[in-house]
């Protein structure tokens, strides 16, 4: 019996201790599991004949065993007292079996409890639509801080469109979510199935964590380091990720090739196959060393663009750690080299030969409206500066040459002397600022109008966050490759006019820094990229736990579209009060705004700023809401009221999200600015397939 019993328990313990398994199929599990304990009492005579098949003893022990003879007053004449066979299968395996039964349905209990406020989730297609949307608004009382109250209708939106996709279970109904992105349609039910699937169904894998470092950090032990305790507690957490590796196919890779890459590569291999494998993906380690070897995959992976930068611009770290021990006069030849090898790098990896002007701006950093790709040429000197300083090098005869070789690189009021260098201690981030900001404002004062409204906005807080987002296509975290090309020419102030006439307007000719093109109402671009940015901020509100109703209306009056007042509406934005967020996306370029945009920047957005105060406040003051508009210019300069409401939400995203504010905020702009840059490269290109259906040359 006990075998029997014990082995199903054990084979389901299993299955409910996996990471991948569902609430509802834990509970199905106990269920059938008590069902199967109530059907083992009537095997009672099969578990007999197996046991007298394998003990030496044939009958029960108090057959043979003299009966008592029992007092008249202790006698209970209502009572047929038990012997032999019914004994034991009353008063020992019913027992048994019974208590089994009623701790497996104590559990079961626990686990319907929870599962009946999802059970919608994964049983809607045999529920009926009273009960449906009265489980739907069940959920809404009990986690109404995730989900809004729009959350029943859009349940029953999704239905629909979970029957079409012919998905039937949970986890496939999140998948079709990822794989259709369709997260701003449908935000409230992700966050639903969301909290569903990642429901933990046991504690058993903490509790061992805790037992395995238990057994590490003991007293023989006492003096062991923090790291190696990581280390060790890392492996012996993962032993399904150790065990399948081979020990002695890595130490012969590591020995005959001596490339640690490739070692790594094997490691993540076996770390990730199986995964990859049953998601239908392809696994591709990208491995590189401390001191830059990269791994045979990544190398055959790499495009051009990823393997050349890997190879050049990498290095760019080693090269100024040498200029910071050499004098810049020793090495300027080396280092020049490197800067042309540089920009014919960047030529070839993305097809855009930029003149010496536009390489200038491509060379400034990000804060500074560049692409980072800074010459060693002219920070060698800084570098050098800062390391003499921190030294305390007393030969300054040394040093005449690199601080003269400096000030010709800053204006006059940034000039640095002997004395100041021996007084203070110089840091090469203040040295190279100093250089950057002359060669900004050089660039600044040899660019026409538009383009000095185009710099002072680049150079905004924030508008160059796309450029620092790590490519992912499957969190949809990437441009095409088309995409980041012609983003790249509008960013460095390229022609991207085609030489030609609008396709949607042709009375207006396109100018050649995409001002109409980004700007045109008659293409439909500009809806798009409107919707994507506040799609992007619904989600970061959701994210947030403020929820958030998309196009709200006053409404008030027969044109119900033409008051809205909200492209954004959170309930519960500050102080209790709702908050009225409209976006809108304005040019620096616009005529009527560039001379002031040339010269201050985020000018354009703060005239749009009040044009939207202008036209929402008196219909939010009547519905007791707050305006904000949310504004921000093409090139991604953001109002100051947007930044205002992106610090606040990114202080409750910390808080969800458990991570810094200075993350949250990053992660925020980062997903933004991506998301504008890539509705603007869509924009130009869109121009650019008209004329080439045309047989316009591009």
């Amino acid at each position: 019996m006990w075998n029997t019993v014990l082995e199903r328990f054990n084979k389901t313990s299993k299955s409910v201790q996996a990471e991948e398994i569902e609430l509802g199929t834990v509970v199905t599990l106990l269920e059938s599991l008590s069902s199967f304990l109530i059907s083992l009492r009537s095997k009672f005579d099969e578990f007999e004949r197996r046991a007298i098949g394998v003990a030496h003893v044939k009958t029960y022990k108090d057959v043979n065993q003299r009966k008592r003879r029992q007092t008249a007053q202790h006698q209970d004449i209502n009572s047929t007292p038990l012997h032999g066979r019914d004994k034991f299968r009353i008063e020992t395996f019913f027992r048994i079996i019974d208590t089994l039964i009623t701790e497996c349905k104590e559990r079961t209990a626990a686990y319907s409890i929870v599962n009946l406020c999802f059970r919608f989730l994964t049983e809607f297609h045999d529920m009926s639509v009273a009960a449906f949307e009265e489980e739907s608004k069940a959920f809404v009382s009990v986690y109404g801080s995730d989900v809004d109250d729009s959350f029943p209708n859009e349940m029953m939106h999704f239905i629909e469109f979970i029957e079409k996709e012919k998905n039937k279970c949970s986890a496939d109904a999140k998948y079709t979510i990822l794989k259709a992105n369709v997260i701003s349609t449908f935000p409230n039910v992700t966050t639903a199935l969301r909290n569903y699937l990642s429901l933990l169904c046991t504690n058993c894998s903490g509790e061992r964590s805790f037992s395995r470092l238990a057994l590490l950090k003991n007293q023989l032990r006492s003096t062991m380091s923090h790291d190696r305790l990581n280390y060790l507690a890392i492996m012996t957490f993962d032993l399904k990720v150790i065990h399948p590796l081979n020990t002695d196919l890595i130490l012969e890779a590591s020995l005959a090739s001596g490339n640690s890459a490739e070692v790594g590569e094997i490691e993540k291999h076996a770390k990730n196959d199986q995964m990859c494998a049953r998601l239908g993906w392809t696994c591709i380690p990208l491995v590189v060393e401390v001191y830059g070897g990269w791994g045979c995959e990544a190398k055959e992976c790499y495009s051009r663009l990823s393997k050349r930068l890997a190879m050049q611009c990498a290095a760019f770290c080693k090269l100024v750690h040498l200029a910071r021990s050499a004098p810049p006069s020793h090495i300027a030849e080396g280092l020049a080299l490197f800067d042309k090898d540089v920009r014919q790098c960047f030529a070839e990896c993305t097809a855009v030969d930029a003149a010496d002007v536009e390489w200038m701006q491509a060379q400034l950093s990000l804060s500074r409206g560049g692409l980072g790709l800074r010459s060693l040429s002219s920070h060698c000197v800084a570098a050098y500066l800062a390391s003499i300083s921190s030294s305390g090098c007393d030969k300054w005869n040394l040093l005449v040459e690199p601080i003269e070789l400096f000030n010709g690189l800053v204006p006059a009021e940034d000039a640095i002397t002997l004395e100041t260098l021996a007084t203070s201690n110089m840091r090469q981030h203040s040295l190279s600022g100093k250089i950057e900001d002359q060669q900004f404002r050089q660039l600044f004062h040899i660019s026409s109008p538009a383009n000095r409204a185009r710099l002072l906005s680049i150079s905004s807080r924030h508008a160059a966050s796309w450029l620092t987002v790590v490519p992912s296509p499957g969190l949809n975290l990437h441009l095409e490759p088309n995409e980041f090309q012609i983003a790249v020419k509008w960013w460095l102030g390229m022609d991207v006019s085609f030489g030609s006439c609008c396709p949607h307007c042709p009375d207006h000719r396109l100018d050649p820094l995409g001002h109409h093109a980004l700007t045109c109402k008659h293409g439909g671009d500009v809806v798009l990229r409107h919707n994507s940015l506040r799609d992007v901020f619904v989600e970061f509100c959701h994210r947030a736990c403020l929820g958030g109703q998309v196009e709200v209306g006053s409404g008030q009056g027969h044109d119900r579209l033409n008051s809205r007042p909200a492209d954004v509406l959170v309930k519960n934005w500050h102080l209790g009060k709702p908050a009225a967020f409209d976006l809108t996306i304005t040019s620096p370029l616009n005529p009527t705004t560039l001379t002031e945009a040339g010269v201050k920047c985020g000018s354009s957005a703060q005239v749009a700023e009040v044009r939207k105060h202008a036209a929402n406040d008196g219909k939010c003051k009547e519905l007791g809401w707050v305006c904000i508009p949310l504004a921000v210019e093409s090139y991604g300069c953001w109002g100051m009221e947007a930044q205002e409401s992106f610090k606040r939400l990114a202080a409750r995203l910390a808080i969800q999200m458990g991570c810094s504010r200075s993350q949250a905020t990053t992660t925020l702009y980062q997903r933004l600015s991506l998301s504008l840059v890539r509705a603007n490269a869509r924009a130009l290109l869109s121009c650019a397939r008209v004329h080439l259906e045309e047989g316009v040359e591009v």
